[in-house]
């Protein structure tokens, strides 16, 4: 009978060991998670700490000499524009030769393409360095940086985009930057920003009276355009050479180390 198979024998514990229930749990309603920032899934980019330069400081060497060649770019258009002024002046009076007018007009459209390669050049070149300044800026709270590298590059290289997002992009790095002096920083940065609109002013009057130049057939028309885009380059050079350096320059973590007025030399 104990052995057949219809019979089960099942093991149970005695009641006093079963453990006593547990109560019932109500933590209530589960704290809703908040960010500070908007969560990239995946795994943690945690802030490297260090004192490391290649990390801590962002790598614009190139910038300067980029600037540089590109306002001797701008401003070799501006010169090449002036010389077609004046033929275009002498050609009023007395015709010029058809060498000469050919030879201005292919060193002018030659310039021009030069100059625009430049300042795309020139372009690239400052929005790589505001991505990187802004990165170790924000770095330095153990931050990450909010902006997304095409956001930057919207708001710092699409015309007319950047007459108010570049500012607004180095008015945030400003922010971050507690190490520096704000009052001065913030003086620079307007004086840049108000430039910034007078280059992009002229710009826009030079080409508009351009396309009106070419829908019609008036000379003056056309020496009118060919005289505001003069103004326009050279001013557009004289911003990259003097103005844009200076606010790169406030922002730049490079230790500046003066030279000796003398130096000793020692003589065997």
């Amino acid at each position: 009978m104990y052995r057949s198979p219809h019979v089960r024998w099942v093991a149970r514990r005695p009641p006093e060991t079963f453990p006593p229930p547990r109560p019932p749990q109500n933590p209530g309603p589960a704290p809703i998670p908040r960010y500070t920032y908007l969560p990239a899934w995946g795994l943690r980019d945690e802030p490297v700490t260090g004192d490391d330069p290649a990390v801590t400081r962002p790598r614009g060497s190139a910038l300067p000499a980029t600037l540089r060649v590109t306002a001797i770019a701008l401003a070799v258009t501006a010169v090449v524009h002036l010389l077609r002024y004046v033929l275009l002046v002498i050609n009023r009076t007395k015709p010029i030769p058809g060498w000469l007018d050919t030879a201005s007009t292919i060193l002018v459209w030659a310039a021009g393409v030069v100059a625009f390669l430049f300042f795309c050049a020139a372009t690239a070149a400052v929005v790589t360095w505001l991505r990187r300044t802004r990165a170790a800026a924000y770095r330095r709270h153990g931050l990450l940086e909010p902006r997304k590298p095409w956001q930057i590059a919207v708001y710092a290289a699409i015309p007319l985009v950047n007459l108010v997002g570049a500012p607004f992009l180095v008015r945030e790095l400003l922010e971050q930057r507690d190490d520096l002096d704000r009052p001065a920083a913030g003086q620079i940065l307007r004086r840049t920003a108000i430039a910034w609109i007078v280059v992009n002013v002229a710009a826009v009057a030079a080409l508009c009276t351009r396309f009106i130049a070419s829908r019609s057939d008036s000379l003056q028309t056309g020496a009118d355009g060919l005289w505001l885009t003069i103004i326009s380059t050279a001013l557009s050079a004289g911003f990259v050479w003097f103005v844009l350096p200076g606010l790169v320059h406030v922002f730049d973590d490079t230790p500046h180390v003066e030279a000796p007025a003398r130096r000793w030399v020692q003589v065997a």
